[in-house]
């Protein structure tokens, strides 16, 4: 698996930038390869080719807390009394044909299976006289966290598809605290299918050529974006 910064490298080397030109930082970089790359894998998704590609998902466990249903965007909920949330926020994860791309959320001890909803199917199944009888474990992805309604855990656990190592994310966001898993960009590994990267470079190079007008008629630009 390559990292973030031998992609970003690879990508220059096509499009022969200089490292110290303003319009292609690393960041500018790879957030095109990031575009495109989201581009391709919703149309993997789509296509039911993404959930057996192993190194794309990352497993964790995340720490809930409780919240206030009224002040936390869970004001039409009908039913049960507490609402739990993930502590930190998941903004990192990719985007799939169906939103964040989430495989699982289960049980610390994996028992359980949560099945997803949104907070407005939720709210309509909770309203019905037999809801009571409905013994899953619901959860909703909302503005970048899990919610879960009644439920009694004070931490889960996902697989979720994400381009960047979400193993510091809890340390590295809280109270600004600095720690040694909170890695540079370049150094992070880049959590996208090796196989689709000629097809994302490909698109990448298009969009950069036309910015940055890189001639197409000399032989090194003629040759294939295929590489080994």
């Amino acid at each position: 698996m390559m990292t973030k910064g031998q992609a970003i490298s690879r990508l220059r080397r096509t499009i022969k930038a200089d490292t110290q030109d303003a319009l292609t930082t690393d960041r500018y970089l790879y957030s095109v390869l990031r575009k495109y790359a989201s581009l391709i894998l919703r149309r993997q998704d789509g296509a039911n080719k993404l959930l057996l590609f192993t190194p794309l998902f990352q497993s964790l466990t995340i720490e809930l807390e409780e919240v206030d249903r009224i002040k936390d965007n869970c004001r039409g909920l009908k039913s049960g009394c507490t609402i739990k949330r993930s502590i930190s926020k998941f903004d990192q994860l990719l985007e799939g044909y169906y939103g964040p791309l989430i495989k699982s959320v289960s049980s610390i001890d994996d028992s359980e299976i949560f099945v997803k909803t949104t907070l407005r199917q939720y709210n309509s199944m909770s309203s019905q006289k037999n809801f009571k009888y409905d013994h899953n474990q619901y959860y909703w992805f909302q503005d970048g966290r899990f919610y879960f309604p009644d439920l009694e855990y004070d931490s889960v656990n996902i697989e979720v598809g994400s381009d960047e190592d979400l193993s510091g994310l809890e340390g590295c966001n809280r109270k600004g605290k600095k720690l040694p898993e909170c890695t540079q960009m370049q150094d992070q590994e880049l959590y996208i299918p090796e196989y689709l990267f000629a097809d994302i470079e490909k698109l990448a190079f298009e969009d950069l050529g036309f910015m940055l007008k890189i001639p197409t008629d000399t032989n090194d630009d003629k040759q294939s974006l295929q590489r080994d």
